[in-house]
C-alpha cells in the first residue's frame, strides 16, 4: 500500500508540472527569467482589435479628442512601438515569435530563440532611480540584450499582467532610449483587463 501512495504522488507531481503555467510566473520553472516565466504577446498588436475601440472612445471623451485621434497616437507612437509579435520565456530560453500567441507554450511561428544570462540591474545615466534588469545572450540573434522591468500590474486598480522591456545590440543605446517601453501582455488578457488598463487614471 505504501509503494502504491508513493507512486500515486509522483503522477500527480508530474501531472502538476505538465499542466504548467498559464501566463504568470511558475515556481516549478526556476531559472533567471523565472519572474518572467510565461507566453507574452505585444502590446501595440491589439491596437486595430475592435475590442479596443471602447478605450479610444473613453479616452476621446476624457481629452475632448476624436477616437481616431487616439487610435493614430497609439499606432503611430514610439512608446509602445515593438517588433517582437510574442515573447516565450521559461528557465533561461526565450523564444521570439513572429505571430501572437493564443496558447501557453505555443511551437509555431519561431523566429528566433536564445538562452540568456543575468548581468545584474543597469540604469540610464539621466534616470537612476529606475533599474532594468539586464539579460544578455551570445548566440546569433538580433537581440543580444534584453533590459525588463518587472511582470505586475503597475497601475492602482488594475490587474493586467504586463512588463516593459527593451532589446537590441547595443547596451548604451537602450538604456538611453527615453520614452520607449516596449510592452507585452500575457497572452490571455481579455478585452476588458486591456480596455481598463489604458483608460486607467
Amino acid at each position: 500500500m505504501k509503494r502504491f501512495y508513493g507512486l500515486w504522488a509522483v503522477v500527480l507531481a508530474a501531472g502538476f508540472l505538465s499542466a504548467g503555467c498559464v501566463s504568470g510566473p511558475s515556481l516549478w520553472n526556476s531559472g533567471p527569467l523565472s519572474d518572467w516565466t510565461g507566453t507574452w504577446n505585444n502590446f501595440s498588436s491589439y491596437f486595430d482589435n475592435p475590442g479596443i475601440v471602447r478605450a479610444y472612445e473613453i479616452l476621446a471623451e476624457r481629452e475632448g479628442k476624436s477616437p481616431d485621434d487616439i487610435k493614430t497616437r497609439y499606432v503611430t507612437g514610439t512608446t509602445y512601438k515593438c517588433d517582437i509579435a510574442a515573447m516565450g520565456i521559461q528557465g533561461n530560453t526565450v523564444t521570439f515569435y513572429s505571430k501572437p500567441q493564443s496558447v501557453v507554450g505555443a511551437v509555431s511561428n519561431v523566429e528566433y530563440k536564445g538562452q540568456y544570462v543575468y548581468k545584474g540591474e543597469v540604469s540610464a545615466p539621466n534616470n537612476p532611480d529606475r533599474l532594468w534588469k539586464h539579460f544578455e545572450t551570445l548566440e546569433n540573434i538580433p537581440y543580444k540584450h534584453l533590459i525588463m522591468l518587472p511582470a505586475e500590474a503597475d497601475i492602482t486598480g488594475e490587474t493586467m499582467i504586463h512588463f516593459h522591456f527593451r532589446y537590441g545590440d547595443d547596451l548604451d543605446k537602450l538604456l538611453a532610449a527615453d520614452g520607449w517601453f516596449a510592452t507585452v501582455i500575457a497572452y490571455d488578457s481579455t478585452m476588458d483587463l486591456l480596455v481598463n488598463h489604458m483608460t486607467a487614471d
